[in-house]
């Protein structure tokens, strides 16, 4: 994994999204890591990094949660459904 300062990153950013080394990027500021550029291979691991990252997603999982240990559930169609909304 390579750490790079964010002057480098701006300079020379069109050669990294490029993608010549597919090694994951971390970005530096005044030397503190601010940000990392990931290399996507598929259109799968985007998915599962987006959902990762979702709040929405989050907030439907902790209520299927809830509701799994109230002994609800939500049904699954009833899931895909809100998951499309």
């Amino acid at each position: 994994m390579k750490v790079l300062p964010f002057s480098d990153i701006k300079t020379k950013f069109i050669n990294y999204l490029i993608g010549r080394d597919k090694e994951p990027i971390i970005i530096t500021r005044n030397k503190k890591k601010i940000a990392m550029l990931l290399f996507i291979e598929d259109e799968d691991e985007m998915e599962r990094l987006e959902l990762n990252y979702s709040s929405e997603f989050k907030e439907i999982i902790n209520e299927s949660k809830g509701q799994i240990s109230d002994s609800k559930g939500i049904p699954h169609d009833d899931f895909w459904k809100e998951m499309e909304e």
